[in-house]
């Protein structure tokens, strides 16, 4: 119950990021979390590689992936006013 749970904060993480992404990119290119997360580029995350990926991110090995660890997963994101993250500039 719990791995349900968490996975559906990861696919709510992702909608709440994917949001903020602006949609021009061009046609066949991916990036975000997509890109780290879907290890065999089919476009499509299975719950293998969900599964692979929170266990690589969740450095302290507590069971959440806190803020500092999602983003030390993304590294094109970079710190908070860097990168595509949150609070970062908008791509040009």
């Amino acid at each position: 119950m719990k791995k349900i749970a968490l996975l559906v904060v990861l696919l709510v993480s992702f909608v709440a990021f994917a949001a903020d992404t602006p949609p021009q990119r061009p046609q066949g290119q991916r990036g975000g979390f997509m890109t780290v997360v879907d290890t065999n580029k089919d476009g499509k995350i299975s719950k293998a590689e969900l599964d692979a990926w929170f266990v690589k991110a969740d450095a302290n090995k507590d069971g959440v992936v806190d803020q500092e660890e999602f983003r030390a997963t993304m590294p094109q994101m970079g710190p908070r006013g860097q990168g595509r993250g949150p609070g970062g500039p908008a791509p040009q």
